[in-house]
């Protein structure tokens, strides 16, 4: 697992201290859920690719990450069925991702998804997804931790960081 000194290695010593309370406040109220629900990230859907996820990352906001070899095709991911579904499409903002996935995704295999059948697919804005760290890492588990665990976690990323599909 990361240590806090790799998670926040790059982050000024003054601002070091609330990230690693925000950080404590995810693992505390965590601390007991042992039902990690499965959750696949699509990063491209031409070609279709699931992204390269950061399974301790994943682990720490309350999830099992799908691995990106795990399913090469829309096929995979049903036979896998995961029960959260995140839609990260590299470069675009969430009207943009909306739009591609009514165009591009196979509505037969959404449609046949636990995620879908529990209204759990997701939405994201990409560029609080991708390439972050520091402050912003410790943003990305919060968005990540507020999608998985909503129960648990409001923090304020809906609308403009995610949405419901």
């Amino acid at each position: 697992m990361h240590s806090r000194s790799q998670l926040l290695s790059d982050v000024p010593a003054e601002l070091r201290e609330d990230l690693e309370t925000r950080i404590d406040i995810i693992e505390h109220k965590l601390k007991y859920v042992t039902d990690k629900p499965t959750v696949a990230i699509v990063e491209s859907l031409e070609p279709f690719r699931l992204a390269s996820v950061d399974g301790e990352l994943l682990n720490l906001a309350g999830g099992t990450a799908i691995k990106a070899e795990d399913a090469a095709l829309w096929n995979d991911v049903k036979t896998i069925d995961p029960e959260i579904l995140i839609f990260a499409i590299k470069g675009n903002s969430i009207p943009q991702t909306l739009s591609e996935v009514f165009e591009k995704v196979p509505m037969d295999i959404m449609g046949d998804l636990f995620a879908m059948k529990s209204n759990r697919v997701f939405i994201v804005e990409s560029e609080s997804f991708y390439n972050v760290t520091g402050e912003k890492l410790v943003d990305h588990l919060e968005l990540v931790a507020e999608i998985i665990n909503p129960k648990q976690f409001y923090f304020g990323f809906e609308g403009n960081g995610w949405v419901k599909l």
